[in-house]
């Protein structure tokens, strides 16, 4: 029963981070963040999930602005 607990919340954090990321969603990241925790509990993965994802945003944001006209 936690294995597929744990399955579910996984591919429901994973639909969450290709909608808040769209293409710039990096299957990889992704997986290096879930199997970097290793055995936690589902509060626990949906923390790590959570600033993984406010990390890639900062990142996004971050190379939005640094991409514009600048001043001289």
């Amino acid at each position: 029963l936690s294995y597929k607990l744990g399955e579910l919340e996984i591919r429901k954090l994973r639909t969450q981070a290709e909608t808040e990321l769209g293409a710039n969603f990096d299957l990889k990241a992704f997986h290096s963040v879930i199997l970097s925790q290793g055995s936690v509990t589902l509060p626990v993965l949906q923390q790590a999930v959570a600033g993984y994802l406010a990390d890639q945003q900062r990142a996004l944001e971050e190379g939005a602005q640094g991409s514009g006209p600048r001043a001289q």
